[in-house]
Parts: structure tokens; sequence; C-alpha cells
């Protein structure tokens, strides 16, 4: 596995700042297995659509161009099993994006395992890596607002004090992450 990971029960954040080769193909942004399955993945589809593939059954999609090649954006996945409307809630940029395919009933779960960065879990089938590049990837054991997300997604977690609520941090800045 790519990195040590702590169990997630309930409400999560992961976020991160990818920027894809190209948005023609899957593209996997992260993948925690729980044993040879996936528990959860966030990936990148045709189009530039993104995917979130649960254990509960849900896989919500976004719209086409959500994503674009070649540049920076950043992403976060909130998992929120208590919200009425959004049980899974994506922000890309720092701005809300609604899932136009979406399974409302993600009832949260504990996840923990491996934590697959920029690939699928090779139990999971057929192998699916990132084309591109994932900088700033932070797993918080809360779910983070929009406020939230704007308010640090731009500031490398590197230079500051960890939150509590931080429980995971790659910079991707070299070997030996936290």
């Amino acid at each position: 596995a790519d990195a040590a990971f702590p169990e997630l029960s309930d409400s999560w954040t992961i976020e991160a700042w990818v920027k894809p080769n190209t948005v023609a193909e899957h593209n996997t942004l992260f993948d925690i297995a729980n044993g040879a399955d996936s528990g959860i993945d966030l990936l990148i589809l045709s189009g530039g659509r993104i995917e979130a593939n649960t254990t509960s059954g849900e896989s919500p999609e976004t719209a086409s161009g959500i994503i674009t090649a070649d540049t920076w954006q950043h992403i976060a996945l909130v998992a929120d099993p208590t919200d009425a409307d959004d049980k899974l809630r994506l922000y890309v940029n720092g701005t809300f994006v609604d899932f136009t395919t979406e399974d409302d009933s993600f009832t949260g779960g504990t996840f923990s395992g491996d934590f697959y960065i920029g690939s699928r879990n090779p139990g999971h089938g057929t192998p699916v890596w990132m084309d591109g590049n994932i900088d700033e990837v932070r797993v918080w054991n809360v779910a983070r607002t929009e406020a939230e997300t704007n308010a640090s997604m731009s500031v490398e977690m590197a230079t500051q004090p960890t939150p509590a609520s931080l429980v995971a941090y790659y910079s991707m800045n070299g070997v030996g992450q936290t």
C-alpha cells in the first residue's frame, strides 16, 4: 500500500490538489481498501467527470467538464451521513459541485485499511492509475464545510500547526510523510 491510514468513521473529508495529464480516460485519485475490496475510491472519468464508489453500492457521478487536463484543481470529498440531502459532498476549487447521478443512501460506516494515492487497490480488479500529479493530500476525521475548505485549500499544511481533526497528511514533497 502507499500509506498507513487511520480509521475513519461516519463523517470525514479527503482533499487534494490534482493535475491530470488527460481527462480522456479514468484516473484514480485515491482508494481506501477494505481487504481485497475498495472501501471508497474517487476517480476522474472520461470527459472530466468525477465518480465516488463506496462499499454501500453508491457511485455518485458529476456532469462532464468538472475537471480539466493540465490544470491544478483542488478536490475535496466530504462524507456526512447525517446530512439529509448531500451525504457525500464534492468541492472543486472550493465550490460545491452536485453529483448528477446520486444515490443518497450513503450510510457512512468505518473505512480503514490500506490507503492508495493515485492508484486503485490491486485486489479491486483492473488497475487504474493517476496519469498526472497529486499534491497536498489531507484526511480529516470531520465533515469540513465549504468555508473551512476554502480557508485552507491554498495553505501548505506542513507550514502550519496541525489541527486535531487532520488525521493524515501527505505533502508529496518528499519522503517521511506523516
